[in-house]
Formats: structure tokens, sequence, C-alpha cells
């Protein structure tokens, strides 16, 4: 079941504000996991790294 964009932005705002190791890095990965996001995708911590 996909995910409103709403809580996709409230999803996101939220793991921005995180630290960013190792909350974050579990998080991901739970998240990942649970949602079944491929490995490719790109994660919060490479998001804007470029």
């Amino acid at each position: 079941m996909p995910l409103a964009a709403e809580m996709i932005q409230h999803l996101h705002g939220t793991l921005r504000a995180l630290p960013r190791q190792p909350l974050l890095e579990s998080l991901t990965q739970a998240f990942r996991k649970r949602f079944q996001v491929p490995a490719e995708a790109p994660s919060p911590s490479t998001i804007g790294s470029a």
C-alpha cells in the first residue's frame, strides 16, 4: 500500500531532524526492510550529498 504524499513529506522532515548516526541509519534500514525499498534507492544520508 503506497504512502500518501503528506505522510512521505512528514517522514522526510522527521528523518532530516534526526542525528545522522546511528539512529538515522538504523531507522533507514528498518524502513527499507518494512516497505521493501530497493537497495539502489537514495537514502537520507545520500540525498543532497552530491
